[in-house]
């Protein structure tokens, strides 16, 4: 947050011009606490892919997205997930295959898609996300503002694609 409002202040956008916040996936937390506090200058929302509430995620990612897997898939996740087995081949293969139907569904996956998650810094992942996309089990787990987005004064939208976890 206090690295939002430095750019928002050295770019000068608090005055009458005003600016446009964009958040993506995890992005739209950060977008949606910065717009409850009512910043100078804030003129709307772009929320794509947004995340209010770490358990409502949860709860709708296995009943919209994963409930359309196999069963088998489904069963072997949740006994993996709920061993934490998140370093075993048999997660990181389920996990590998089952980004493909969420994360990126280009074949072959574009450069900048696989440079990007070559580059990930894991630790900062697993400690805002957890171990994996399906699932949360960093900082986001409990995390909501679903109580406090009536204080949101600024037109927003939200998108999603019809893929989309979040």
């Amino acid at each position: 947050m206090s690295e939002l409002y430095q750019v928002v202040s050295h770019l000068g956008l608090g005055g009458s011009n005003g600016y446009y916040v964009y958040g993506s996936s995890w992005g739209t937390c950060l977008a949606q606490e910065f717009a409850v506090t009512q910043p100078s200058g804030l003129r709307g929302l772009v929320l794509d892919g947004a995340l209010c509430d770490g358990q409502v995620y949860i709860t709708t990612q296995w009943r919209d997205r994963l409930s359309r897997m196999p069963t088998y898939t489904q069963k072997l996740l949740k006994e993996l997930e709920d061993r934490k087995d998140y370093s075993s081949a048999a997660y990181q293969e389920m996990d590998s295959v089952l980004s493909t139907h969420f994360t990126s569904r280009l074949v072959p996956r574009p450069a900048c898609f696989t440079d990007c998650l070559e580059q990930a810094n894991v630790k900062i992942y697993t400690a805002v996300q957890g171990h994996s996309e399906f699932t949360l089990g960093g900082v986001l787990e409990h995390w909501s503002i679903t109580e406090r987005n009536s204080s949101i004064r600024v037109p927003t939208i939200v998108i999603m694609g019809e893929y989309d976890t979040m």
